[in-house]
C-alpha cells in the first residue's frame, strides 16, 4: 500500500493537479488556442514535471478525458452492481447520471464536446478498455432484471438506451442553459418514464 507521504502518492497528487488544471484550460480557451504552458501555468508546476507525466498536449488531452469518462463510470458501475428492486435500480441509474452532470460540469461539458476530437486517438485502447467494463455492468444490471421477470425482454443495447439515453440529452441541455428547474425533479420524471418503457410492474 501506498503511504500518503511516499514519492508515488506526491507524484499522483501533482498529476492529478495538472489534470485538474488542464480541464480549466482546454474549458476555458479551448483546445487549439490552449497551450502546454497556460496548464502548467495554472497547474503551478515546472516543464519537468508537466512533461513527466504527459508528453504534449495531445496526451493531455485525451488523458482529462479519460479521467473524467472513468469517475463517471466508477460511480454509474457501483449503481448498477446494487441488489436494488428494479424500478429502484433504475432510479439509482438515473439519479447517478444526472447527479454526476450537476457535480461536475467542467468534466461532463468537456466529455460532451470531445469524444470525437483527433486527440482522442492517443486514448483510444485505453477507451475501448473503459467502455467494455462500463458495458458489461450495465448490461449485468439489465439481464438480471430480465431474467427475474422485472423488466421486459429488449434487446440489451435498447434498454440501456431507453434508460440512460435521456439522461445524457437532459444533461447536455442543462450545460448549454436549454433546460432549467428543478434537477431532482427532472431526475424523477426521467425515471418513471424510463420504468415505463422498460419496467413490466
Amino acid at each position: 500500500m501506498r503511504k500518503p507521504g511516499s514519492p508515488n502518492a506526491a507524484s499522483g497528487e501533482k498529476r492529478r493537479s495538472i489534470l485538474s488544471a488542464a480541464l480549466a484550460v482546454f474549458n476555458q480557451k479551448g483546445f487549439s488556442e490552449a497551450s502546454m504552458d497556460d496548464i502548467r501555468s495554472k497547474a503551478g508546476v515546472s516543464n519537468g514535471s508537466l512533461y513527466h507525466h504527459f508528453k504534449g498536449k495531445d496526451h493531455l488531452a485525451a488523458e482529462v478525458y479519460l479521467e473524467g469518462i472513468r469517475d463517471f463510470q466508477a460511480g454509474m458501475m457501483e449503481a448498477a452492481a446494487r441488489d436494488l428492486p428494479a424500478r429502484d435500480g433504475v432510479r439509482e441509474l438515473v439519479a447517478r447520471h444526472l447527479d454526476w452532470f450537476e457535480e461536475n460540469p467542467g468534466w461532463a461539458r468537456y466529455l460532451t464536446r470531445m469524444r470525437h476530437a483527433s486527440f482522442m486517438m492517443e486514448g483510444e485502447g485505453d477507451m475501448r478498455e473503459a467502455n467494455r467494463g462500463f458495458g458489461a455492468a450495465l448490461c449485468g444490471f439489465f439481464q438480471r432484471h430480465m431474467e427475474r421477470g422485472a423488466m421486459r425482454r429488449l434487446p440489451l443495447g435498447v434498454a440501456i438506451a431507453l434508460v440512460l439515453g435521456p439522461c445524457q440529452e437532459y444533461g447536455r441541455l442543462r450545460l448549454e442553459g436549454v433546460a432549467s428547474g428543478d434537477p431532482v425533479l427532472a431526475a424523477a420524471e426521467i425515471a418513471a418514464a424510463a420504468w415505463r418503457a422498460v419496467g413490466r410492474e
